[in-house]
């Protein structure tokens, strides 16, 4: 009964460490109204980059998950300015499978995100100790899984689509060993191509295209080991999961395939800025990877770029596995370890250390990694959490051989990596201590300490297990130890949650079906607030908008803002660009035409007789002869002079507009979702108005019903990939030796 208590424990681990935002009604997102964030957090911010679940994130998971409960899956953000990309942005994760969970849960509370976020710690947990229960026992791996998804990785993380993407990764790693191993069934085959499937469609195809890489670490380790006990590589199981993984990669098509079109055709404005690819860390900022927050987590010390939020020591190893890295390292220096063993530990360690060169500024991979597809719009500092599942596993490696020899020589094996690993810590405290560049803030002191004890405690626990006289060690200390030290190194300082949704910071005013264009200081979605309550920054949009935008206002920044100074007073002409785009209110702006705007409150203005979202011309050669020149005064002016008809009924639903004209006639019908061929009208596809949005020519009746409907460009293509991929899927199975038996422990 005790075992089957630590066991659910370790279950409900998660949700303990996460008690306040489950209990206590604090969230890990960032409340939806607010405009500064430096208000909202304590001590330490709880996680490495505030704006992207809440700003991004968050809202698109809502936004999935009342699609999902009407039956449609979501491919444009109508929700969002005048028709935002979905899944052409790649991140939004529309077709990942736990989005399922969704639909059960109460989207109308932040809460729900939280709950899909430690849910997402939770299968870290298991698939980590999945993975790690191939190299060590259960027991001990039960620990180590719990030290590795209650760390760092989490904390800074958690909020983030990459995690939810890397969280998968150690289940893939498992799949590949099991096969390499010959030790696999069909399960083993359809486990591992879900894994890929959920490591791609959760957002992030920058996690996922190093995740891969890591995995392939996982195959070349085995494919060593193989040759090295039995001199042979094992072909069969080497095509089974060649064909496992591409099955994979191709049934996960329709969340890349789209953007890869758009991007080619030039549909898609992509802020692949070099800040956002060039970050690299220096050497000495390095050694937070040892001692978290060594540097104070401030950005003014040793940053080669300067970033958002990245000092907050992005790259921190859980202590525990820093320490059985140091013991592996002696072993190799004795004779206790096989050739076989010791080839694997270096494998995973040495391709750690490589992986750590990504992100450093004395290696060139960073300028090189960042000119492969997907990768030239990250920032490169974000993506390290392939390192540390394979020094992790190195470690896991590393303390399964170790417990394996006489307790004379563990002992005497542990106390060494003890004096190793503590002159490392003190080589790093005096390195800074003594660098006049150092420029700690004390301040933070108090919160830091906290968390260097808990750091200090897991090293303390797993040292008195294993100078224990035991034979077997306590792995019920190990794991009380690991989830005690999770409670103390975690960041504090989560946000209260506003009770519910805010859908603007405009009190008292109802801003549902608005169309508004802010320069609040938060990233104002994709240049437009959206309907109601989703709102997303991207660094991905419509081109043709974008320019638009770009010409008229200002140019894009790394998140989107419209960079307008706080003293800017709109123009007429640019007031009337607004009204051509059916924008209905502004925030924010002063305007030089007072006429033009109603006042709500001082901040809040609603732009007077905008633009319906459909109209119909007698014909719009004057119109973009205006918009050519940008004199947009010009061109409102032809617009009205020109309207034959606008809806009588508009009907928005999640993937199409359904509207009926209030009179027939002949002409140009417009529609003011930012200009993609992916745009039909009852199948016919659209051309551009005004340089940024739709037409079509033709006769158009009265009380018909015409249907706007959004498909993106290359998906139903990226449908026959995925066809292609349960092809394969079906061809790996077929492969699979009928009997399968378990991976032996090595």
């Amino acid at each position: 009964m005790r075992k089957q208590t630590l066991i659910i424990l370790f279950f409900f681990a998660p949700f303990l460490v996460y008690y306040d935002v489950l209990i206590l009604g604090h969230t890990i997102s960032f409340n939806e109204a607010s405009t500064d964030f430096s208000q909202h957090f304590g001590r330490l911010l709880p996680v490495l980059d505030p704006a992207a679940g809440s700003q991004q994130d968050h809202p698109w998971l809502s936004y999935i998950g009342i699609a999902l409960r009407q039956g449609s899956i979501p491919l444009v953000n109508l929700e969002n300015g005048l028709g935002a990309l979905l899944v052409e942005s790649m991140q939004s994760g529309v077709f990942y499978p736990l989005n399922l969970l969704l639909i059960l849960m109460d989207l109308s509370s932040p809460q729900f995100f939280d709950l899909f976020e430690v849910f997402h710690v939770l299968i870290l947990s298991i698939n980590t100790f999945l993975l790690f229960r191939l190299y060590i026992s259960w027991k001990l791996a039960i620990a180590l899984s719990t030290a590795f998804s209650l760390s760092w990785l989490s904390f800074l993380e958690i909020n983030m689509v990459h995690y939810r993407a890397f969280v998968w990764t150690p289940l893939i790693a498992w799949a590949a060993v099991k096969i390499l191993r010959v030790a696999y069934s069909k399960r083993t085959i359809l486990v591992g191509v879900f894994a890929i499937t959920c490591c791609l469609t959760a957002g992030n195809p920058q996690e996922a295209f190093f995740d891969v890489i890591a995995v392939l670490v996982f195959v070349l380790a085995e494919l060593l080991r193989a040759v090295i006990e039995s001199h042979r590589i094992p072909w069969r199981s080497l095509f089974v999961f060649s064909f496992s993984l591409a099955s994979g990669l191709l049934i996960s098509s329709p969340s890349i395939y789209p953007y890869l079109v758009s991007k080619k055709a030039g549909l898609l404005n992509s802020l692949a800025t070099p800040a956002r690819s060039g970050a690299s860390l220096s050497p000495e900022w390095l050694t937070g990877g040892i001692i978290p927050y060594i540097n104070g987590a401030y950005a003014n010390y040793f940053r080669p770029t300067v970033i958002s939020n990245e000092e907050l020591a992005v790259f921190a190893i859980h202590p525990v596995f820093i320490f059985l890295v140091i013991i592996g390292i002696i072993l190799c220096f004795t004779r206790k370890i096989s050739l076989s063993n010791k080839s694997i530990f270096l494998v995973f360690l040495i391709s750690g250390i490589l992986g750590i060169s990504t992100i450093s500024s004395f290696s060139l991979l960073p300028s090189l990694l960042t000119k492969i597809p997907f990768v030239n719009t990250i920032r490169m500092t974000k993506y390290v959490n392939y390192i540390y599942l394979l020094i992790s596993t190195s470690g896991a490696i590393a303390l399964s051989i170790l417990i394996n020899l006489p307790l004379k020589t563990r002992h005497c094996i542990t106390r060494y990596a003890l004096i190793g690993f503590v002159s490392i810590v003190f080589l790093i405290v005096f390195f800074h201590l003594s660098d006049p560049r150092w420029n700690f803030d004390w301040g933070s002191f108090s919160s830091l300490l906290q968390i260097w004890i808990g750091w200090a405690i897991s090293i303390i626990i797993l040292v008195w297990i294993l100078l224990s006289n035991s034979t077997e060690l306590n792995w019920k200390l190990f794991l009380f130890g690991m989830i005690l030290t999770a409670f103390l190194m975690r960041p504090y300082g989560f946000s209260n949650a506003f009770p519910n949704h805010a859908p603007f910071p405009v009190a008292g005013v109802d801003l549902s079906q608005e169309r508004i264009l802010s320069n609040a200081d938060s990233a104002n979605t994709n240049l437009l607030r959206g309907y109601e309550r989703v709102e997303v920054f991207d660094p991905i949009l419509n081109r043709s908008f974008a320019d638009l935008m770009n010409k008229n206002f200002s140019v894009l920044s790394g998140v989107l803002h419209l960079q307008l100074p706080k003293e800017v007073i709109l123009n007429s002409n640019q007031i009337a660009l607004l009204k051509l785009m059916g924008v209905t209110s502004i925030y924010g702006y002063k305007v030089t035409d007072a006429n033009a705007v109603t006042p709500v409150d001082k901040e809040f203005l609603k732009i007077n007789d905008p633009l319906p979202k459909v109209f119909l011309l007698k014909s719009n050669q004057t119109i973009e002869a205006s918009c050519q020149v940008q004199n947009y005064s010009s061109a409102l002016a032809a617009t009205r002079s020109l309207l034959v008809s606008q809806p009588q009924i508009v009907h928005k639903s999640i993937n199409q507009v359904q509207f009926e004209l209030a009179q027939a006639g002949s002409g140009t019908l417009v529609s003011l979702q930012a200009f993609s061929p992916g745009w039909s009208l009852n199948g016919v596809p659209a051309s551009k108005f005004c340089g940024a949005f739709n037409t079509w020519q033709g006769t158009f009746n009265a009380n018909q019903l015409y249907t706007l409907r959004y498909v993106p460009p290359g998906l139903r293509t990226a449908y026959g990939f995925a066809i292609a991929g349960v092809i394969l899927l079906l061809i790996a199975l077929a492969f699979t030796r009928p009997n399968s038996g378990t991976a032996a422990l090595p």
